[in-house]
Order: C-alpha cells, then structure tokens, then sequence
C-alpha cells in the first residue's frame, strides 16, 4: 500500500558549492623537532643502569625512547 502522509513543508537541500569553500591552511606545528634520537633497550637486570643513564643526561638532551624485556 502506498503511504499518503506527505510533509508539511518542502525544504530543499541546501546546494554545496566547492569552489566558495575556504581553503584550509595547514597548522603550523606546535613544537620544535630535532634530528637526534636517544634509544636504549635493555633487560630486567638493567633497571638500575637505566636509571644512573637517565640521571646523567642533561636537561636539553634529545628524546629517549626505552625498551625493557621484563
């Protein structure tokens, strides 16, 4: 059976016109990047060096990534 219950009110959808959409300017990082990279692995008996490694690094030293086999 066909359905009679039509809308109220007709509404058109709205038309999309790309060439009057703003073009969208990338973001300017946030932050600084460096070139250098810190990586240290090491075992479940390495806890201790890691931590004197760790503790004797400068403030402005580049990232460290660490990995641990427990």
């Amino acid at each position: 059976a066909r359905s009679r219950v039509r809308p109220l009110v007709r509404t058109a959808a709205p038309k999309l016109i790309l060439d009057a959409a703003p073009s969208v300017r990338p973001a300017a990082p946030q932050f600084r990047t460096t070139d250098r990279l810190i990586a240290i692995g090491s075992s479940a008996g390495g806890t201790e060096a890691l931590r004197v490694v760790l503790e004797g690094l400068p403030a402005d030293a580049p990232a460290v990534v660490m990995t641990q086999h427990l």
